[in-house]
């Protein structure tokens, strides 16, 4: 087994500073899937970015109500039931949560991100549709944050070499992240994300520029 020593710190602030920071970057680095469409035309899109599109469509036309809930709830409980700390805040999200607060329950460290960004990467449907109450309010929370005007935003991602080469490979071809996707104004505070390079991963840094007269997505300011 091989040690990797992170840092020294004689200071217990410092410490605590660098943990919160590496999970930050470690919950940066879990976001996004890249599919790419084979063509500029909707005859030769690629059939897994197709059924995704559609998928979150519908969810999104499913009016929600109170057993989606219960029924997302109900999965959460099962899932963390050997885990305190998590079952606290899932009883915590039974009891306060409301639509106008969907933004605010995925911007915290708590089980709500983590299990809806996986099972987007994963395109996992059961959980999906679980979440499809909660989808929709983030949705709707977002679109009343819209960017007015074009605006250049950046990402620092460390990605593994074969996603870096899709990429490569996908120059002059659509393509979708499957996620909802975080991003800066600040290039610089994009750049912190990113960590040394190691066998297995490489520093992306994506320059995008959006453009909210552009459909479908949505680009929000918080």
């Amino acid at each position: 087994m091989t040690l990797s020593v992170k840092g020294l710190f004689t200071q217990k602030q410092d410490l605590v500073t660098q943990i919160q920071s590496d999970r930050e970057r470690r919950k940066k680095g879990d976001e996004p899937v890249l599919f790419t469409v084979q063509g500029q035309s909707t005859t030769e899109l690629n059939g897994q970015f197709v059924h995704s599109q559609i998928f979150i469509d519908v969810l999104l036309r499913i009016k929600p109500n109170q057993v989606d809930k219960d029924e997302f709830i109900a999965r959460c409980n099962k899932t963390f039931k050997e885990n305190d700390s998590e079952l606290a805040i899932v009883k915590e999200f039974n009891k306060k949560y409301s639509p106008d607060r969907a933004l605010w329950w995925y911007t915290r460290e708590s089980f709500v991100y983590r299990m809806l960004n996986k099972a987007l990467r994963v395109q996992n449907t059961d959980v999906l549709f679980l979440f499809r109450f909660f989808i929709v309010d983030l949705q709707q929370q977002l679109s009343n944050h819209r960017c007015s005007s074009p605006v250049r935003l950046y990402r620092g991602q460390m990605m593994s070499k074969d996603e870096v080469q899709i990429l490569r490979n996908s120059i002059g071809q659509f393509i979708s992240i499957n996620s909802f996707l975080s991003t800066s104004v600040d290039r610089f505070v994009a750049l912190r994300f990113l960590k040394d390079d190691s066998d297995d991963l490489e520093q992306v840094l994506f320059e995008i520029d959006a453009d909210p007269s552009v459909k479908p997505g949505i680009r929000c300011c918080v």
